[in-house]
Order: structure tokens, then C-alpha cells, then sequence
């Protein structure tokens, strides 16, 4: 019961970290963004006499984001295809996310714990085989689209992703 208690959390805590964290990021990026271009937006905007440092647009854009149509284009062939890509992009994403370490080892009554999402040993290797998997879901976006010009656009760009992780796979090899 222990075990299943602390796989949970330790999942949990990989969720808010991975997501949770995001808006901070984006919200900072934008702010520092608008400092250096001169934009009012991020730094000056207000509604009457709240301003909230640059908050006011990034909950501008999550109301826009969230009755925004969403819709597939007409001419998609392979809908299911087209729907699943972005999900095999993300999920390969976050499993690469969810075997790094964020914590010591928790030891509780004498049994050692590992603190990251999925606790396995395989480590670097877990990394690098979920890493390449975002190659799939960039193809299957490209050939869902019926076009041969996003075809030919997700091969490039599967290309570039999979030239990166040979470079990848090798500074982590020289790190070993």
C-alpha cells in the first residue's frame, strides 16, 4: 500500500511540475519579451485600476484558448490520424519527463524510494527511447493532412528531430 501511495504522489508531483509550471514560464517569457520589444501588452495592460504585472493577458489568452472552435479540416483524409498525432507527440514528451529524478530517495522505514514518476532503472536509456517516439506522432501529422507538401514537411522535419538525437545520444554517452 505504501508503494502504490508514493508512485502516486510521485506521479502527481511530475503533473504540477511539468504542467504546472508552464504558465510561470510563458508568463515570464512574455513579460521579459515585451520589456525588450517596448510592447504595452504584457507589462502595462490593465482593466480599470488592476494591472497584476502582465497577468490580465495570460488570462486574456486562456479564455480565448478555451472558446476557440476547435475543429479538423475538411479535406483530412485519416481523422483518426490527425487527432492522434499531437497526442503521441505529448505523451512521448512527458514519459521522456517522468524518469527525472526531481528528489533524493525517500527512505521510509527502511525501504529506499525513488523520487520521479515511473520508478525504473533504465534510466537514460527510458530517455532516449521515448524521445525518439515524437518522430511517429510528426509523421502521422504530416501524412493525416493529405497533402504531399505536409508530407514532405514532416519528413523534413522528422529528419532534423532524429539527426538531434544522434548528437543527443552521443553527449550523453561522453557524460557516461
Amino acid at each position: 500500500m505504501s508503494n502504490t501511495i508514493i508512485i502516486l504522489v510521485n506521479i502527481i508531483l511530475a503533473v504540477v511540475l511539468a504542467v504546472g509550471l508552464t504558465p510561470v514560464w510563458v508568463w515570464w517569457e512574455r513579460r521579459i519579451a515585451g520589456f525588450i520589444q517596448d510592447r504595452s501588452g504584457p507589462n502595462r495592460c490593465n482593466i480599470g485600476p488592476m494591472r497584476l504585472g502582465g497577468l490580465i493577458q495570460a488570462l486574456a489568452d486562456m479564455l480565448k484558448l478555451v472558446f476557440k472552435e476547435d475543429f479538423t479540416p475538411a479535406h483530412v483524409r485519416h481523422k483518426f490520424f490527425f487527432t492522434v498525432a499531437p497526442v503521441v507527440v505529448f505523451m512521448a514528451s512527458f514519459l521522456t519527463f517522468a524518469v527525472i529524478p526531481y528528489a533524493d530517495v525517500l527512505v521510509i522505514d527502511g525501504e529506499a524510494h525513488t523520487m520521479q514518476a515511473i520508478p525504473t532503472e533504465l534510466g537514460i536509456m527510458w530517455f532516449l527511447a521515448f524521445a525518439g517516439l515524437s518522430v511517429y506522432g510528426i509523421i502521422l501529422g504530416g501524412y493525416s493532412s493529405g497533402n504531399k507538401y505536409g508530407l514532405l514537411g514532416s519528413i523534413r522535419a522528422s529528419a532534423q528531430v532524429i539527426s538531434y538525437e544522434a548528437a543527443m545520444g552521443l553527449a550523453l554517452i561522453s557524460i557516461i
